[in-house]
């Protein structure tokens, strides 16, 4: 994914991206530097940028508590709907007019008689922009923030004493974006915690809480980006470990590198407050000042 990142298809947009910061004093580390630089890898692996745009646009002004800046953001279904049909749109596109891109590649598999349907292609496009969007921008935001509030943390990440690719697994196991995932029972004889589960059963598994849990962390609740801990279950386990686990974690710490060289100096503004969902924990904005 490095080959596919913006300085081989919009250098002058990455070089813009990240000169800027460091010359502003305050911005919005979310929407100003997480989300712009999130959906970079996904514009070129798509080789577009407008299906990342509905999800840029309606998360924006979320933050700031805008009035949405166009009519088809309205509503998120509506910027889904947008994106979905816009997906179909370049498949169609990409096969009258084909494309080094991620699209190309899954028609080339549709095309060669696998099981890759139009839906499927679809799919996996809207999953990258989901996934891709809310994983990396909330775990950034709530890392950072742990960082900030924790200042010893974040001086041993400017002064070497921590990797950056270090403190990302402490950032996703202390303040664990996915705080819940649901599975179901398939087979007989299921047992947990002295509790029978007959075929069938709908299981809600507390992921933060398990990250948090004293018999596998000692001293679960304290943050220490030196802990270098990779097993928590920041991204599940088993058949169902995220296949962008390891674009995540490269994302995550060049972008705490970047943000280390650009604005060591930086701090909050004010407290940052967490949107209210029980499922996906991020904050609805983290103001700084990088002076």
């Amino acid at each position: 994914m490095r080959e596919l990142g913006p300085v081989l298809f919009y250098p002058p947009r990455r070089v813009h991206l990240l000169t800027r910061f460091a010359l502003l004093t305050r911005f919005a580390l979310l929407t100003r530097f997480a989300l712009l630089t999130r959906f970079a890898p996904v514009h070129a692996a798509l080789r577009d940028r407008r299906p990342g745009r509905a999800y840029q646009h309606r998360y924006s002004a979320a933050e700031f508590g805008q009035r949405e800046p166009d009519h088809r953001w309205e509503r998120w279904e509506e910027s889904e709907r947008w994106s979905l049909g816009l997906a179909r749109t370049l498949i169609v596109q990409r096969r009258t007019r084909p494309a080094d891109d991620l699209i190309c590649e899954l028609i080339a598999v549709a095309d060669a008689g696998h099981t890759r349907t139009e839906d499927e292609i679809v799919g996996t496009v809207i999953v990258l922009l989901n996934a891709g969007h809310e994983a990396t921008v909330n775990t950034l935001g709530n890392g950072m923030r742990g960082l900030l509030t924790h200042p010893d943390q974040w001086r041993s990440i400017i002064d070497g004493t921590v990797d950056p690719a270090t403190a990302v697994e402490e950032m996703l196991r202390w303040d664990a974006l996915l705080q819940m995932f649901e599975r179901w029972v398939l087979d007989d004889g299921v047992e947990i915690g002295g509790h029978r589960f007959a075929v069938g059963d709908r299981i809600g598994m507390l992921f933060g809480s398990a990250n948090r849990d004293p018999a596998r962390f000692g001293e679960p609740d304290r943050f220490d980006v030196s802990r270098g801990e990779s097993t928590h279950i920041g991204f599940g386990g088993g058949v169902h470990f995220c296949i962008g686990a390891p674009l995540a974690r490269l994302e995550l710490a060049v972008s705490l590198a970047h943000l280390r060289d650009m604005t060591p100096s930086v701090r909050l503004l004010d407290e940052p407050e967490y949107q209210p969902y029980f499922v996906i924990r991020g904050l609805r904005g983290l103001n700084v000042a990088a002076r």
